[in-house]
């Protein structure tokens, strides 16, 4: 939008629309900009959306992982951004087909489970026990409020709950034991005879190097390249560059004091009567009169405790009594049961309450009034707020002129980068296809590749590289993608065709040796080793090779448990390529299997049998994506 105001106005009239453009970055900031309610989605899966903001998240999660896992290998495997956003999103739409699976099955999560799962996360706890305060500090890292990470959590063990049933309930039967030892402890015993002859690349024709060359002159495009000059915002560094005095974050303590107060807490007791979904009226009757009973001894002045543990369905908390510990209004998923719990005094009992966990009598033992945090104790995580929130609106402000300033700077950025302290940097020569660094970016190629900035000239608009991140580029130089010279390519041509007329020797080769040997089979290791000297080949003898043997190629292995079993005192013939232009010709013997008398190792075949669970887990998933409504829109990823 821009760039097009550029061309149509000039003068006093291009500075009143600046202004006019420069009003709402400066009363919003440029986050309104990036996200919130009009934030696009980039998936939907069943009716529901996965967000743009949301799938960015995973991919930088996925990518730090797998950059932290495969170290210098990442680049081999995600040559792009294409790749991993794509395996990114697969994953985000298979959870998201499973979560709604698990749902209508009506696989749920308790809200005794999940209280007890959460206060065992040991990055939740303190000198060993949870810690409010502590988890109150994880979930607002989180950017989440307790609901939602709590629905989170349910969701996760839910799902993580039903692909471990479908995992490690998998079984095979004996027999399936038996054929995989079977297969497993086979061997084959064979020789192989190794041509490889060589051709000196210097011996490769003029003529046929300058015939390659005119034919796949399209194998020698040389792509469009750029280099560029930018200038980038990162929110981190600012923030990381921040410091702050004791005076200034105890004056942030004092200015709200209501976020560091302790919730209020209840220390409860409760019996637990459950009511199956399925139970009959003459079931819910029976159930009733039960909790009455225990109500009526509650009563009498019988101990709750002594009631809770003859009552009380929860196994868990009866044999403590009934004790559920000190609980927030937030901590449990349970209205009915949190509302009556915090409408009582200390040492009163309830009537008997239906809830969603069935009938529940409950008694408050004593009741923790709110109060102030110390200082100390969240003064870290007052600095980590303070830092987050100047960083925030530093970042704005620098991106806010970033963006007014290198629009009026039309096609440098010296002076841009000299007004706002920031250092102007450089690419080397970069093209879309195989981008590296800040350019590895694809947002930020498509924009060095666009009208404007490539053929114009202009400094881009202000793009958004990463999360928290955002840079102004242009292109200093620029090469069109043109031809390479015979001249360029000659040596890679060169030994390419030297290979392939090698390989085009040794197939021959190793055709005129099968042609020998089937002609005259009776032969003796002496013999074999003066005929593969004859054909300039090297012989060898492999006994009882199995399956996992590494002692040769995985190549001979692969082709020599191919190949049709011969009859007793008799062979099978088989060529196969290598990638040097050598070949191969492998010799295979008769070679009886004892697998019968062979056992699997037992950790092996509980692996065998995980996997053989894995991969009805990806059946169940596959079958989900095939009937599921997934749209996943490419464009937006």
């Amino acid at each position: 939008m821009l760039m097009q105001i550029r061309e149509r106005a000039t003068g006093v009239f291009a500075y009143i629309i600046v202004l006019l453009i420069s009003v709402p970055f400066a009363l919003w900031g440029i986050q309104e900009y990036f996200g919130g309610p009009g934030d696009a989605a980039v998936a939907e899966v069943n009716g529901v959306e996965i967000t743009k903001q949301v799938f960015d998240q995973r991919l930088q999660q996925q990518r730090r992982y797998m950059r932290s896992t495969l170290g210098d290998s990442f680049d081999q495997l995600y040559p792009d951004e294409v790749s991993i956003k794509k395996e990114v999103i697969e994953s985000m739409v298979r959870e998201q087909l499973l979560r709604d699976f698990i749902q209508s099955s009506g696989i749920a999560i308790s809200d005794l489970f999940l209280s007890q799962r959460i206060q065992s996360v040991p990055q939740l706890q303190v000198d060993g026990r949870f810690s409010a305060e502590r988890y109150e500090q994880v979930v607002q890292s989180q950017r989440m409020s307790k609901a939602q990470f709590e629905n989170q959590l349910r969701q996760d063990e839910a799902s993580t709950q039903y692909q471990s049933s479908v995992v490690f309930s998998s079984f095979l039967t004996k027999e399936a034991e038996y054929e995989y030892a079977a297969l497993r402890n086979q061997t084959r015993s064979f020789d192989y005879f190794i041509a490889s002859q060589t051709i000196d690349p210097q011996d490769v024709k003029s003529t046929a190097i300058d015939n390659y060359y005119q034919k796949n002159q399209g194998r020698f495009q040389a792509p469009a390249q750029v280099k560029l000059d930018y200038i980038e915002i990162d929110q981190q560094v600012i923030a990381d560059a921040m410091s702050f005095s004791e005076e200034q974050l105890l004056e942030a303590y004092q200015q709200d004091p209501q976020s560091y107060r302790t919730d209020e807490l209840r220390e409860a007791k409760h019996i637990l009567f459950k009511v199956p979904e399925e139970a009959s009226e003459e079931q819910r009757k029976v159930i009733a009169e039960l909790a009455a009973s225990a109500l009526v001894e509650l009563k009498s002045g019988i101990a709750f405790a002594t009631v809770a543990q003859q009552y009380s369905e929860d196994t868990i908390s009866a044999s403590n009594g009934g004790d559920l510990g000190f609980i927030s209004r937030m901590d449990i998923d349970n209205p009915v049961f949190i509302d009556s719990l915090f409408s009582m005094k200390a040492g009163q009992v309830s009537p008997i309450l239906s809830t969603k966990l069935g009938l529940q009598i409950v008694q408050l033992s004593s009741v923790k009034a709110p109060e102030m945090v110390p200082f100390e104790k969240v003064r870290n995580r007052i600095a980590n707020e303070v830092r987050a929130q100047r960083s925030a609106q530093k970042f704005a402000s620098l991106a806010d002129r970033l963006q007014e300033l290198s629009y009026e700077a039309e096609n440098q950025l010296e002076s841009v980068a000299e007004a706002l302290g920031l250092e102007l940097k450089s690419s080397s020569w970069q093209s879309a296809e195989s981008a590296n660094g800040f350019a590895a970016k694809k947002k930020v190629m498509d924009m060095a590749f666009s009208e404007e900035v490539l053929i114009k000239g202009f400094n881009s608009e202000l793009i958004e590289t990463d999360d928290g991140q955002v840079a102004v580029l242009r292109v200093s130089e620029h090469r069109p993608a043109a031809v390479l010279s015979l001249s360029e390519v000659e040596p890679n041509i060169r030994q390419m065709l030297s290979v392939e007329l090698a390989a085009e020797l040794n197939a021959e080769t190793t055709d005129s040796l099968m042609q020998a040997m089937a002609a005259n089979p009776k032969q003796s290791a002496v013999k074999l080793k003066r005929l593969a000297t004859a054909h300039q080949s090297s012989f060898e003898t492999v006994e009882k090779l199995r399956r996992d043997d590494a002692s040769v190629p995985p190549v001979f292995v692969t082709q020599a448990f191919q190949m049709p079993l011969p009859n007793v005192d008799d062979f099978s013939l088989s060529t196969v390529a290598l990638s040097d232009g050598s070949h191969a010709l492998i010799r295979l013997h008769h070679n009886g299997s004892d697998a019968e008398n062979t056992k699997v190792d037992q950790a092996e075949w509980i692996a065998q049998q995980t996997g053989y669970g894995q991969r009805e887990l990806n059946a169940i998933a596959k079958a989900l994506r095939e009937t599921g409504d997934v749209q996943i829109f490419s464009d937006s990823l």
